[in-house]
């Protein structure tokens, strides 16, 4: 991937961020099994809480899945994980990383 495609995935997950946090409301949804990972869900997206950080969500209508981790906090492997799982259950089809 070329630095400048990678620029544009990370100003696609910053808008999503943006998104979310405009949309100002998320209802509490579920744990993420067996993890220390809650599953909230707004209008358009579900997203993802690791810990007490968000860090990854998926939109509903098209099933983009944002990863923003290392936005967020940096880089954890459990946080990565629990995104992982995150996506294997709720269907993510594709997938955005902010690097």
């Amino acid at each position: 991937m070329t630095k400048e495609a990678q620029k544009q995935i990370n100003q696609d997950v910053l808008n999503v961020v943006e998104s979310i946090k405009s949309e100002g409301f998320m209802i509490p949804l579920s744990r993420l099994i067996t993890c220390q990972a809650d599953v909230y869900e707004s209008h358009h997206y579900f997203i993802l809480k690791s810990y007490h950080t968000f860090v990854a969500c998926i939109n509903k209508n098209t099933g983009c899945g944002f990863d923003f981790l290392r936005y967020s906090y940096g880089y954890t492997a459990t946080s990565a994980q629990h995104i992982s799982k995150f996506f294997k259950d709720y269907g993510a089809k594709t997938k955005f990383v902010y690097r």
